[in-house]
């Protein structure tokens, strides 16, 4: 939220995972991620009205770095969790956020991410 605004970012990343298997029913997992900005919309707390897009105020591309580990239990279930985090300033050095919030200016907003999966194995034969 930035002053009075609620703020939705997507982007569409491509993760590239390396797995450590230490023992059968765990995985370590790290590797880089991308990901290029789709839209980036606001829309006022207070008052309603339609989002406004302001993409232009945010990078186009965003990379960092994952990590995180899978438990597999049995053969046809799994659970896995992860963390991204993101390398580079999101915001663009011109973008109105960094002029109207001072205390933008002197931070750098970079994307964090938890996510959480459980996957079940259907034709799993081994």
């Amino acid at each position: 939220t930035s002053a009075g605004y609620k703020q939705r970012v997507s982007y569409l990343t491509v993760p590239l995972y390396f797995g450590f298997r230490p023992f059968k029913w765990i995985t370590l997992e790290v590797g880089p991620e991308v990901g290029m900005l789709l839209y980036a919309k606001e829309r006022p707390l207070e008052g309603g009205g339609s989002p406004v897009t302001v993409s232009k105020d945010y990078e186009r591309w965003d990379y960092g770095v994952n990590f995180g580990f899978s438990l597999h239990a049995r053969k046809y279930f799994s659970f896995s969790a992860r963390y991204y985090l993101g390398l580079n300033d999101i915001l663009e050095a011109g973008s109105r956020f960094v002029e109207e919030v001072p205390t933008v200016n002197q931070a750098e907003i970079k994307n964090r991410t938890i996510q959480f999966s459980v996957a079940f194995y259907f034709l799993n034969k081994g």
